[in-house]
């Protein structure tokens, strides 16, 4: 009786009650600043990030192990953080052999992140992961695979996942330092828009050839209805080159900078997904461009109203050119689109910027240190849109 006591008061025998995770205290934090308002200023947003309810509560030495590297920029480092100073990232190549860290995160997609975790050092040990991929894309095999099952918190971009992250990555801002805040990210959605700047009609940059979106046709079509579009990525390439920062970590300083210069951004997924977001759409807010997107329903509770156009939104492909050539033609149309920015960001959207992937290592460590665990505290695995 005694021994089976001992075993419900350690490591994840039961849920801490009196536990709030970050993210819930964080998305309730910026419920109440935006109560009876729509949108929040930028010192508004640097007052949340200041705040104690967005502190980090890591309050012992945490290490966590970044396997399966997704992107060499996105390293979760993010000790700089207030409250997250503790928690200490190292990077992991092989996910087969056991880690004595406390918390294990696979960090991409393929064999490595689909691989049976190994038997844990102890109980209060965090295996997690997340992909970059959509559920029912690329993603589907990862999602569903067994290992999925063994993992003790949830992370991905859906808003169901324990740890919901977002592609606002720290590393995207030209002025990069390794102390990148939220606030900084606002700052630079909320920069105005110089049309002087704006000396092209629209960039894509596509490197997947063959989503089954079918992102190349619709391309193809726009510049066949006089669409001006520069290609700079490994399809709908044209003689458009985007040069490389040295100081660029990850090569999306390069492509924003590139991208101010034009008046829209595709930002088309590779699959139509609810929740499914990638940093196609942050960069056209951070370049000052007006984003195109496949489907209004997927993005429209993240970002400002009247601010992107959709394809869904129109009768043909036809239709859509012929609405890009009048908004590229017609300066105050076009400046519409950016008429949110006096107001500043709505609570979703700065929701959205405070579940940056680069705060994801900072949640784990915080859960580690609390003992949350998804399995006891009632959160489900998501395998499906």
């Amino acid at each position: 009786m005694i021994l089976f006591f001992a075993f419900l008061v350690s490591g994840f025998a039961q849920c801490p009650a009196s536990y709030v995770p970050w993210r819930r205290r964080m998305e309730f934090a910026i419920d109440r600043a935006s109560y009876n308002k729509t949108h929040l200023t930028l010192s508004e947003i640097n007052a949340l990030e200041n705040s104690d309810a967005l502190r980090f509560r890591v309050f012992k030495d945490t290490t966590i192990n970044v396997e399966c590297p997704f992107d060499k920029s996105w390293t979760l480092d993010s000790a700089f953080v207030v409250g997250c100073e503790k928690c200490h990232v190292k990077p992991q190549q092989d996910s087969s052999r056991r880690s004595h860290a406390n918390v294990v995160f696979r960090f991409g997609y393929g064999r490595c992140a689909e691989n049976l975790w190994p038997p844990k050092i102890d109980e209060s040990q965090i295996y997690a992961s997340a992909s970059g991929e959509a559920r029912s894309g690329s993603g589907y095999r990862y999602y569903n695979s067994e290992a999925r099952l063994q993992e003790d918190v949830f992370v991905g971009f859906d808003e169901r996942d324990d740890v919901a992250y977002s592609f606002s990555e720290f590393s995207s801002l030209k002025s990069l330092t390794h102390r990148t805040r939220v606030s900084h990210v606002a700052e630079q959605w909320l920069w105005p828009v110089n049309l002087h700047w704006k000396s092209q009609q629209a960039l894509v940059v596509i490197s997947n050839c063959n989503s089954i979106t079918n992102r190349n046709h619709i391309i193809s079509t726009l510049r066949l209805h006089g669409v001006s579009i520069n290609g700079a990525g490994l399809c709908e390439s044209t003689n458009y080159v985007i040069t490389p920062d040295p100081s660029d970590v990850s090569v999306y300083q390069s492509k924003i900078l590139a991208a101010s210069a034009h008046r829209f951004l595709f930002a088309l997924e590779n699959t139509i997904e609810s929740s499914y977001i990638t940093e196609k759409l942050h960069h056209a807010y951070l370049s000052g461009a007006i984003p195109i997107v496949w489907n209004r329903g997927v993005i429209e509770k993240y970002v400002p109203e009247n601010s992107f156009l959709s394809v869904d939104d129109y009768d043909d492909v036809p239709r859509l050119a012929q609405h890009i050539n009048y908004l590229t033609h017609n300066d105050t149309a076009y400046m519409e689109y950016f008429r949110w920015k006096d107001r500043g960001l709505p609570s979703e959207t700065v929701k959205m910027l405070f579940r940056s992937i680069d705060l994801v290592g900072c949640q784990l460590c915080e859960m580690q240190n609390h003992n949350y665990s998804s399995k006891l505290c009632g959160m489900k695995r998501i395998t499906s849109p």
